[in-house]
């Protein structure tokens, strides 16, 4: 019985090594990821943007319509959850209706089609199980989310910090409140913070042309 469980407990931390190594293959390498990790076939500026997020403090994409933009956005959302244990991400669109029926309708198909920890549910949230250390009990955390704050909330995002870091998806940027921006500037004061705003640049009389 002993010999039994002593085998079942090297072959769990067998298997925390190999994945803690898969981790650390792709942590700074979102292009690899999304080839190897999920399968996918990314086309030029989709590496292009990838690459940016995980260089660059922040990241801006001007671009037409349907080029696959909010679809990057989610594949940054994931590649960003599944190698970052305790981190988060938070997104926003100018509706709820687009945060919930665009975006996170993708981080929910990638999620299932992927594989990946935890659940993505129907109001928007990713949460995945953790080990609380001093209990030993297992709870689930919030390490996603989607919302549509009030235009004139400046604290709508205000709170959230992570020791992995957080990523904010300000997605469809043209249509987005300046006080969205500010918010989500608020909740990315850390060096391994990260930023990626998508949209049309259909007015530049916003804090998106601005940008």
């Amino acid at each position: 019985m002993a010999s039994k469980q002593f085998a079942e407990a090297l072959r769990k931390a067998a298997g925390r090594v190999t994945e803690d190594a898969q981790v650390a293959k792709y942590y700074h390498d979102p292009v690899l990821w999304a080839e190897e990790r999920a399968g996918l076939i990314l086309w030029s500026k989709q590496k292009e943007i990838l690459r940016s997020v995980a260089k660059n403090k922040r990241t801006a994409v001007k671009s037409c319509h349907s080029i696959g933009k909010t679809f990057i956005s989610a594949v940054a959302a994931a590649w960003w959850v599944d190698t970052r244990f305790n981190s988060m991400v938070q997104s926003t669109a100018p509706t709820y209706e687009q945060v919930h029926g665009q975006l996170w309708e993708e981080i929910r198909k990638l999620h299932t089609a992927v594989g990946l920890p935890g659940t993505v549910n129907e109001a928007d949230q990713w949460k995945r199980p953790m080990t609380n250390e001093s209990t030993g009990r297992m709870k689930n955390i919030l390490v996603g989310q989607g919302r549509k704050p009030a235009d004139n909330n400046i604290h709508g995002f205000h709170g959230i910090h992570r020791p992995d870091g957080v990523l904010t998806l300000l997605d469809e940027g043209c249509g987005l409140h300046q006080s969205l921006f500010t918010g989500a500037e608020a909740i990315t004061t850390a060096e391994i913070d990260r930023q990626l705003t998508t949209g049309n640049p259909d007015d530049p009389a916003t804090e998106f042309g601005d940008i």
